[in-house]
């Protein structure tokens, strides 16, 4: 099962390293296998994927956005229902971790 999309984006050396975080973070079977996710994640990245009880799967790829010190991902995912848009916020900690995320899910309009 495939955890994340890309649609026609160019991933450098760079960013295949955070979606490589991403990527293991979705594929962990959770509550069993929160402790193997650990190690790809801050402290407080920890706590969320713990209270969220997992990693959101399913997204699409939109953008990487980068400075030294963090990178936000910005994902989507579209169903007739809903629009979701996370923002994956990775840190630099010895290789890149997971530290925060922001969910938005709002319904989809018809018109």
């Amino acid at each position: 099962m495939a955890f994340l999309v890309f649609r026609h984006i160019t991933i450098s050396p760079a960013d295949r390293e955070k979606l490589a975080v991403i990527e293991r973070l979705s594929g962990f079977k959770y509550p069993a296998q929160a402790e193997q996710a650990k190690p790809f994640c801050t402290e407080k990245g920890f706590s969320l994927i713990r209270a969220l009880e997992g990693f959101p799967k399913g997204f699409n790829l939109i953008r990487f956005k980068t400075n030294p010190a963090f990178s936000d991902v910005e994902m989507s995912r579209d169903s007739a229902e809903e629009k979701s848009q996370i923002h994956v916020r990775l840190v630099q900690d010895n290789g890149w971790k997971f530290e925060d995320i922001y969910i938005n899910v709002g319904p989809v309009i018809h018109t």
